[in-house]
């Protein structure tokens, strides 16, 4: 006997997961606001936005906006309200038509990834140049460090030096493990190679913008400040890219955002090479790096006295680095710990 089938009878599309999942899309998109485009915040509310009145109240505010030439990341209030009005949203579309309702609320469509083996393996150095800063950030143990060190990858492959707390487990070509600024700026006097700084785990190492007046997180910036000038770069990694140096918050042209799935990252060019996009099956590094070191960075340099003595002698600074390396002047200020007992001073020590 030949069975038949009722069309009626066949199994329903998976929707168990769909709302975690279109949830993660619009979190992910809203962690990198700041980059967002108009196009983008428009297709947010068009799909993700069903409260009508509210809809169209973000329509002619978007409007207005991009009359006065504004972007998205300088309206006041915008990231508020559609991290308030999608959410609620869920709720209306679950409510109207379940969750096949909620898998309308596409907010990045997979299609529109690019896989990462088209693109050309230098884009994520095509804009680290002569003073250049570059940025990583993203959740914890995500692959953050493994971002960094294909970028170091490449990098050295052009014959070019990097210096690095990112400990590896045997000595490579080209790259110096260095924790501490002594080290560093050593390193940094005595070539005359281009050269990229990549820290790790800035605020871990003592990096703070809530304690930017510190004596460290004051060298460290000013650091940051100048080392273009001594032909490098430098490759912040943080989880929280806000509490990054200023510096590096406002000037790095590129950015690269790690995302909770596996292997993808938004990657953020601007000038001189423009490009945006997120992209998948984003590589392992062959580095040996230790995923579980702790990395640090010890500020034991009292930098801003260093560039008093070389400021006006471009043609002798680095022997001058040398020689002021090798000097008790060097040290920071001793810092002696306050009279309150969970109080430290500017200039005091533990």
């Amino acid at each position: 006997m030949i069975p038949s089938y009722n069309l009626n009878q066949q199994n329903p599309p998976d929707y168990s997961d769909i709302a975690s999942k279109r949830m993660n899309q619009f979190l992910n998109l809203m962690d990198r606001f700041d980059s967002l485009s108009w196009k983008t915040v428009n297709n947010v509310i068009t799909t993700g936005v069903w409260d009508k009145k509210e809809q169209t109240r973000l329509f002619i505010l978007m409007k207005r906006k991009i009359a006065e030439k504004k972007e998205p990341k300088d309206v006041e209030g915008l990231e508020t309200s559609l991290r308030a009005a999608v959410p609620a949203s869920f709720h209306i579309a679950e409510r109207v038509g379940g969750l096949s309702a909620i898998g309308s609320m596409v907010f990045e469509p997979e299609e529109t990834f690019d896989d990462y083996k088209f693109c050309n393996p230098d884009m994520i150095i095509f804009n680290i140049d002569e003073g250049s800063f570059a940025r990583v950030s993203g959740p914890p143990r995500k692959g953050k460090t493994n971002t960094a060190c294909v970028m170091i990858e490449r990098w050295i492959e052009t014959g070019n030096l990097c210096f690095t707390n990112i400990y590896l487990k045997k000595k490579i070509e080209g790259i110096t493990y260095i924790n501490e600024a002594r080290g560093l700026l050593t390193q940094i006097a005595s070539t005359n190679k281009p050269f990229i700084f990549v820290y790790d785990e800035g605020q871990a190492s003592g990096y703070s913008t809530q304690t930017a007046t510190s004596l460290e997180s004051r060298y460290t910036d000013n650091l940051f400040r100048v080392i273009g000038k001594m032909m490098g770069n430098v490759v912040y990694i943080d989880q929280i890219e806000e509490k990054c140096p200023n510096v590096i918050k406002q000037w790095s042209m590129s950015k690269f955002t790690i995302l909770q799935e596996k292997g993808v990252i938004v990657i953020e060019l601007r000038e001189p090479n423009r490009f945006y996009k997120m992209v998948k099956n984003f590589p392992k590094t062959t580095l040996p790096f230790v995923t579980r070191d702790i990395a640090s960075f010890d500020m034991n340099v009292n930098v801003e006295r260093m560039f008093q003595l070389i400021s006006g002698k471009p043609d002798e600074a680095k022997q001058i680095m040398l020689s002021f390396l090798s000097s008790d002047e060097s040290i920071p200020q001793k810092r002696v710990k306050s009279s309150k007992s969970d109080k430290f001073k500017l200039g005091t020590s533990f």
